[in-house]
This record gives structure tokens, sequence and C-alpha cells, in this order.
């Protein structure tokens, strides 16, 4: 009987669509609230389809400012993001990959990025600004050097004043012979 089959087969059939709108608002809730930034674009036509509100606020903008725009609207340098593109069509999948994007002001930041391709050439990135990070790293690198540079000195004199002591004492030991 046909009725029969339908009567059974709708609970079933509404079920599962239950789950899979559950899991669907459970990913969008972690795409949403993920301190991370993320975005994803097309391969073949490089535009952005998504963009979460932390991604957004990183690079200065609304959300939905830069979404169906060209991934050329926030690369400050096309072969990088050439390169960054090769990569991922060559690998699928890349890990932690420094790049230089731009804010709405055209400030250039730099930002850790980690991108996967999923079925139908979308691509899936997170992005986390290093920017302070890497400018600490630079002062830190800087004052190290510098540090470096006042011992060599410091040893430099004092091997001098050394060696004018050393010149003393054998000066003294022989004028007393």
């Amino acid at each position: 009987d046909v009725t029969g089959v339908q009567t059974c087969a709708l609970p079933i059939l509404s079920s599962f669509a239950e789950g899979f709108k559950a899991e669907e608002r459970k990913y969008q809730e972690i795409f949403e609230n993920s301190q991370a930034g993320i975005f994803t674009f097309s391969l073949p036509t490089q535009r952005i389809q998504e963009m979460n509100g932390k991604c957004a606020q990183m690079l200065g903008y609304n959300r939905h400012d830069l979404i169906d725009k060209e991934l050329g609207s926030i690369f400050r340098d096309p072969g990088e993001r050439d390169a960054f593109l090769s990569q991922l069509q060559k690998n699928a999948e890349i890990g932690d990959i420094e790049l230089l994007l731009q804010t709405r002001e055209g400030q250039v930041r730099q930002f850790l990025v980690s991108a996967s391709l999923s079925p139908g050439n979308r691509a899936i990135c997170s992005a986390i600004d290093i920017t302070e990070r890497k400018l600490a790293e630079r002062v830190i690198q800087k004052a190290r050097d510098d540090l470096e540079r006042k011992v060599r000195e410091r040893s430099d004199e004092l091997m001098r004043a050394n060696d004018g002591l050393k010149a003393e004492r054998s000066e003294e030991h022989t004028s007393e012979l």
C-alpha cells in the first residue's frame, strides 16, 4: 500500500530534515562566533562568498561589504595572491601561510592563513591577525641585536684595558730588574 509507505516515510524524512537543520545551525554558530576570521571564496571566480564578523572586523569592513567582491580587494600584492591561489590549487590545503592583507583604510596587516578546498572549488580560509605579534618580534630582535652589539663593544673595551694593564705590569716588572 503506497499510503502506508508514505505514512512511514514522512516522519523519517521529517526527522532527517530536522537533524540536518540542527547541524546547519550548529556550524553557522561556530562560523559566526569563531575568534578566528573565516571567509570563503570561489576558486574559479575568486569572489568572496562568505565572511564572519571577526574577519570583517579585522579588515575594518562590515561583513556584507565584501560578499561577492574579488579576492584581490583584500590582497595588497597580486603576486602574493596568485602564489596563494596556485598553492591552494596544487595542494588543496594550506596550513599557516603568512599573507599581507589590506584593510578598508588601506593599512597593510599581516595574517596567518590556513585554507582548504571543499567540493565545488570553494575555498574555506581561517585568518588570524599577527601584525602586533610580528611587530613585537621585530622589537625584541632589535633589542637583542643592540644588546649583543653593546656586549661586543664593552668586551673590546675590557680587552684593550686588560692589554694596557698587562703592558704596564710588564714595564713595571722590567724596570724592577
